[in-house]
């Protein structure tokens, strides 16, 4: 028998019992670790997963050019356990768009294709008609929520898009349809033969017009400002976008409201200012029987204030006080501001002070859908007609790509007046 002191010393085993939810919660942090550490060091990747997920880990990591970056720029959102595809949030999607306008940027087409090709399947998803660029790389599908959120803005810098007829198509050209002849009754005996007189129709098919847009990228672009840069591209774009579109309306030369013959036009009564006198006649220049229930007056700010600064004197039937938050006429009827007629300052002959009507009876076609690229190398001119080169100065552009076409239909040409100085259209 062995002494005391030369028994094997007991262990002593204690039970703990852990958690199903830590150990859940554990396992699903390490063991993306332990595999992507056969690429890299453990300790590192067991670092990045533990830190994964924050919203500051997450932009710092669109300046990164490494490989795994690729696989993720495409990633629609993770699979949860119903097989179900998570909604990304707006900053994890201005995350993800930054980084594809980085990769497309360096020229990272296989990071681009994969972001495409999920977001090609997210607007197919949600219904967006199919838009004239592919999944191969060379130039970046907008994410759907990216083209609402341009959408979206378009009341706040324009007036075509909140009150004119629009409609959507997926095709570069639509067919125009035109009334040329209308019908008309003739006189005619008793059982004598009627004349008959049918509807004559010009149809044409025309082709959207393409415009361009293009926005500077700062080096924002390449830091973790995603968000900002996001909010940046879309209302630029926006105003941009409501501008066009409201050029087709009013301004175009083969569109527009004052270009167009068979809209009435009311001659000011005074070449050098507009009164509510004008204003009023406009209204009164229509045929009777027009329902005037969504008309109002469309100007520049600049003319409404010139209106408002009109004096009365004693007893004049225009007791009114302007309101700028809401503006009206005297009498009621509502105006609107469109940067894109001219101010009182500018107007010269045959030009317009303002347009009166519904833009109901306006139709604006637009192809939903974007198109969008980096530049790096090109020569840039501003509207003011300076110049920068990209390569040289070390800039960057967005140029994106849309497809509109206005339509003022024959018929509803004489439900619209100009207020101008002269013959205007």
């Amino acid at each position: 028998m062995e002494p005391e002191d030369k028994k094997e010393e007991e262990k002593t085993e204690t039970e703990v019992e852990v958690d199903e939810k830590f150990v859940g919660a554990v396992a699903e942090k390490v063991a993306p670790a332990v595999i992507e550490g056969l690429k890299e060091p453990v300790a590192d990747a067991v670092k990045t997963a533990m830190v994964e997920g924050t919203e500051k880990t997450i932009k710092k990591s669109i300046s990164d050019d490494g490989d795994e970056e690729k696989a993720e720029s495409g990633d629609a959102g993770d699979d949860d356990e119903g097989g179900e595809k998570k909604e990304l949030t707006l900053e994890q999607r201005a995350v993800r768009f930054a980084r594809a306008m980085y990769a497309l940027k360096s020229g990272d087409s296989m990071a681009v294709r994969e972001y495409n090709k999920a977001v090609i399947a997210e607007r197919q998803k949600a219904g967006y008609q199919n838009i004239g660029v592919d999944a191969q790389g060379g130039s970046l599908v907008p994410d759907p929520e990216f083209d609402t959120a341009v959408y979206e803005n378009l009341p706040r810098y324009g007036v075509a898009f909140q009150y004119a007829d629009i409609r959507q198509t997926s095709l570069n050209a639509v067919k125009k349809i035109a009334l040329t002849a209308d019908v008309a009754f003739t006189e005619t005996g008793e059982a004598a033969n009627a004349t008959a007189k049918k509807l004559s129709f010009d149809e044409q098919t025309v082709t959207l017009r393409k415009f361009i847009a293009i926005v500077p990228a700062t080096s924002e672009l390449d830091e973790d400002s995603a968000i900002a840069y996001w909010n940046m591209v879309t209302q630029s774009l926006a105003r941009a976008y409501a501008k066009v579109a409201d050029q087709l309306v009013f301004t175009d030369s083969s569109s527009g409201i004052i270009e167009t013959s068979g809209v009435i036009v009311e001659v000011v009564a005074s070449a050098t200012g507009i009164t509510w006198d004008d204003l009023l006649n406009a209204e009164n220049a229509l045929e009777d029987g027009i329902d005037t229930a969504g008309f109002a007056f469309y100007m520049r700010r600049a003319t409404w204030n010139l209106l408002c600064q009109l004096k009365g004197t004693t007893n004049d039937h225009y007791l009114f006080q302007p309101n700028p938050k809401n503006p009206a006429t005297p009498w009621g009827t509502p105006i609107r501001f469109t940067r894109v007629l001219d101010k009182p300052s500018e107007l010269g002959t045959n030009d317009a002070y303002a347009v009166f009507g519904d833009l109901k009876n306006f139709q604006l076609i637009s192809k939903r859908g974007m198109e969008i690229e980096m530049l790096t190398e090109a020569t840039i001119n501003d509207t003011d007609g300076s110049s920068f080169n990209l390569a040289l100065q070390d800039a960057k552009a967005m140029k994106a790509r849309v497809r509109l076409l206005g339509v003022l239909p024959k018929g509803n040409a004489g439900k619209f007046v100009i207020l101008g100085t002269g013959t205007v259209s």
